[in-house]
């Protein structure tokens, strides 16, 4: 303070102090603009408070708690305990993640900004607890975004029935998933889509999931349909569901029941055939037992059982193979067929024997024939007959050698069966596993190869273990450049619409923090300028602002022809200091380079960027030595104005603090991107070589086990001999069953024929003398030839039908 009286004067220095706190302040947030939230949840700033008395003059009172305030439909992560002041009066809650505490159906925007769909508007605030009192901060107003990458609902067009048949096409469904803004992402593949059909009426064990994709692989409007797609062929109860997996996001649709049915009946079968029983014509009841159970049902040509509403009759019949044979066996009762009824699509045999004594060829094969019939109201075409064949015999022991021997060759038939199941699933499990380490392999090069592109030396790699501190020390190097202040422009942006470019501050990055600083100090009064193509839609922003917004129209802009060297270059008389350089080279421009750079051009001009005032002084006066000189700008914030004015506070540029966010923004950090694609090509080289691990590993257990199956191949051999003998022994066996038929039947001709037996008029030499031995003196049935003493009489025509006696 200067006292002065007459010529006399005398200074009091005086020192001022800021008053008690009264208000709170947020150092980079400006109350009267909402903030933008992006998708994740993140502020853009650390949420700084600062403790001001009452006319806005920063307090340093420490140790005051400061509380925050969060809109109750949202939620802090973590939650945020109170805060201190530092010895400057500051508290910092650190850059505040949040979200809403249940969804939130997306609105059209508040605050005029999205051009889509939002979560809406929420607020947060603060207050500082000094003693019994306390300072209400003023209240943030937050714009939550929402992420129009990030899928929340899938939703399926399915109209139609629910009950289908056994391999029938399903009606095209049409399949699309909704982002967080509430529209249709149009960003998804068709491979990230598929559809699956779970069959749920059956034991876990059993069930099966039926896979199919879409029709496209990519779609524009982001609908995809499924056309084409059958139902699967085994009837049950199934439930239909859409899923979706990008890899980072995955989502299902909600469950649609279904009812497979199966198709009309084409057979009867049991489920399993019957082994070939053998029998013989003995009074004992167990050797003339052709079938003890035998469930046979109706099926669809997928196998299932079906018509279970359809009542009708199975005839069985037994019938020889060969014509030239007819001597049948009959069935208990002597009957030469059976019936069975078939209720609900099934029909039970039991106990189902031959006629004792019955006739038949020993050691033939015959054939039981189940024959369906149904009326024609219920089935229009008829159903083949189902057969099983059996032996007959007339000598009990033989048919119980034989039935030791085919019950010996089906038990063989079934170990020989284990084996080759077994062996071709062990060469199946090394296709498999060779052909996983293939491609676990070529993921592996393709993932390194990608990795050296983008500048990550991966040779240090060897082994699964070193992939996790790679990802640490890549997620250490992210976390420090997310840490790090971005410097942005805060002024809320304008709504996206056709014609608009955007505002000055928003189209262009500067990426030195003092150059950006003076540049946006000089461009302060155009720097929220709103661009746009047309006069007609300047016009337009100007009417629905009510003319507060500043705007400018790219076709009423006169292209200026700027020189394209600096001033020192053209005349060469000296070397500067300070590094020149165009200002407008210092903007590097988000989108539309040309019409931006002739807008920025119209602002800033031909100005240049020096590093000091000393600089900028002598480069000036060297220049209008023999040209004019541009507007001068000083890194530390000085301005020489075309004109040679400099000095004052209206030349000097406040610091990047105290321009409060009216700055031009940052340019991202190529860093960032680059370190996050090294994680995730990092993570997806952990997966192959663990899936190349896991299957070496299993294809070394299974090489282990070789030594066994060399052991199992050794009795795979043997039983193949075994049943060899096995089959040698049931041919002779049927061999001779069949020789001594064709000489039981030949011995009565003989008989008869002989001359002996003649009449008086039967020539004689129609008959050849009869050896005095035969081949077989065995005789047949027990007799022998030349042993017989007294030819039986011959059987009268009306009684030649032969009957065994055993």
């Amino acid at each position: 303070v200067c006292f002065q009286w007459k010529g006399l004067k005398d200074y009091l220095r005086l020192n001022l102090v800021p008053g008690v706190p009264a208000t709170l302040a947020y150092l980079d947030y400006n109350p009267s603009e909402p903030v933008t939230v992006s998708p994740d949840g993140k502020l853009p700033k650390p949420l700084v408070v600062q403790l001001q008395d009452a006319r806005g003059n920063p307090t340093n009172e420490p140790n005051v708690k400061v509380h925050l305030g969060i809109d109750e439909a949202m939620k802090a992560t973590p939650p945020q305990p109170p805060v201190k002041t530092d010895s400057k009066g500051r508290a910092s809650f650190g850059v505040l993640t949040l979200s809403t505490k249940s969804r939130v159906i997306p609105k059209p925007c508040e605050f005029n900004i999205c051009s889509t769909n939002c979560r809406g508007r929420f607020t947060l605030g603060t207050k500082a607890t000094i003693g019994r009192s306390f300072i209400n901060g003023p209240v943030l107003r937050l714009h939550l975004t929402c992420d129009p990458e990030k899928p929340v609902e899938l939703n399926v067009d399915f109209k139609g029935k629910k009950t289908f048949t056994v391999a029938e096409e399903l009606p095209e469904i049409a399949v699309h998933v909704l982002a967080e803004d509430g529209n249709i992402m149009c960003s998804l593949r068709g491979k990230e889509l598929s559809m699956k059909l779970l069959r749920i009426d059956c034991s876990p064990k059993n069930q099966k999931t039926f896979t199919a994709n879409p029709a496209e692989s990519t779609s524009s409007g982001g609908i995809y349909h499924f056309r084409k797609v059958k139902v699967p062929e085994v009837a049950g109860e199934y439930n239909l569901q859409f899923h979706f997996n990008n890899g980072k996001h995955m989502i299902s649709s909600s469950v649609i029941s279904l009812t497979v049915q199966p198709d009309s009946p084409v057979k009867i079968a049991p489920q399993q055939d019957p082994t070939i029983p053998s029998v013989s014509n003995q009074a004992k009841t167990s050797s003339r037992n052709l079938l003890k159970y035998l469930k046979l049902d109706l099926t669809d040509r997928f196998g299932n059982n079906t018509a279970a509403n359809l009542t009708g009759t199975l005839t069985l019949q037994i019938i020889s193979p060969d014509p030239a044979v007819t001597e049948i066996p009959h069935f208990e009762g002597n009957v030469n067929s059976y019936q069975v009824p078939i209720c609900k699509g099934c029909a039970v045999v039991q106990n189902l024997q031959i006629q004792e004594n019955t006739e038949g060829v020993d050691g033939f094969q015959y054939i039981l024939r189940f024959t369906p019939s149904f009326p024609k109201s219920q089935v229009k075409t008829a159903l083949p007959h189902y057969e099983v064949p059996f032996l007959f015999y007339n000598d009990a022991s033989k048919q119980e050698e034989m039935a030791k021997l085919t019950k010996k060759r089906t038990e063989l038939l079934k170990q020989l069966q284990t084996f080759e199941d077994l062996f071709q699933t062990t060469k199946n499990i090394y296709t498999e596993l060779e052909a996983v380490i293939r491609d676990a392999q070529t993921e592996e090069s393709k993932f390194r190869g990608e990795l050296r592109r983008i500048g990550f030396n991966s040779n240090s790699i060897r082994e699964e273990q070193h992939v996790g501190p790679a990802i640490k020390t890549c997620e250490v190097q992210r976390q420090a450049l997310d840490n790090k202040n971005k410097r942005t422009f805060m002024p809320a942006a304008y709504p996206e619409e056709p014609d608009v470019l955007g505002k000055i501050g928003h189209l262009a990055w500067v990426e030195e923090d003092d150059v950006a600083a003076v540049l946006s100090w000089h461009m302060r009064g155009d720097i929220d300028v709103v661009v746009t193509n047309t006069m007609e839609k300047a016009k337009d922003v100007y009417r629905k602002t009510n003319g507060k917004q500043q705007v400018v129209a790219v076709d009423s802009i006169r292209r200026r022809n700027l020189p394209s060297v600096l001033p020192h270059m053209r005349n060469k008389s000296f070397v500067p200091t300070g590094n020149p350089k165009f200002a407008l080279d210092y903007f590097m421009f988000q989108k539309d380079p040309e019409t931006c750079r002739t807008v920025f051009a119209n602002f800033i001009g031909d100005a240049i960027v020096l590093d000091t005032l000393d600089d900028a002084t002598k480069y000036r006066t060297e220049v209008t030595k023999f040209s004019a000189c541009p507007t001068l700008l000083a890194r530390t914030g000085e301005r020489i104005a075309s004109t040679g004015k400099f000095g004052g506070a209206q030349n000097r540029a406040p610091s990047l603090a105290q321009l409060h966010g009216n700055v031009f923004g940052e340019p991202p950090v190529k860093d960032v991107d680059r370190i996050q694609e090294q994680i995730q090509l990092l993570k997806k080289l952990a997966v192959s070589m663990k899936k190349q691990k896991d299957a070496k590993t299993e294809l070394d257990k299974q090489k282990q086990k070789d030594t066994t199956f060399t052991l199992k191949k050794k009795d795979y051999e043997a039983l193949k001999k075994e049943l060899a003998g096995v089959e040698d022994a049931i041919g002779r066996m049927s061999a001779y069953g069949q020789e001594e038929e064709r000489r039981s039947l030949l011995v009565p001709d003989l008989v008869r024929n002989s001359p002996r037996r003649q009449g008086p008029s039967t020539p004689v030499a129609k008959y050849p003398a009869s050896p005095r031995t035969t081949p077989n003196d065995a005789g047949v049935n027990g007799v022998s030839r030349r042993g017989r003493s007294t030819p039986a009489p011959p059987t009268p025509p009306s009684e030649r039908k032969r009957r065994r006696v055993t």
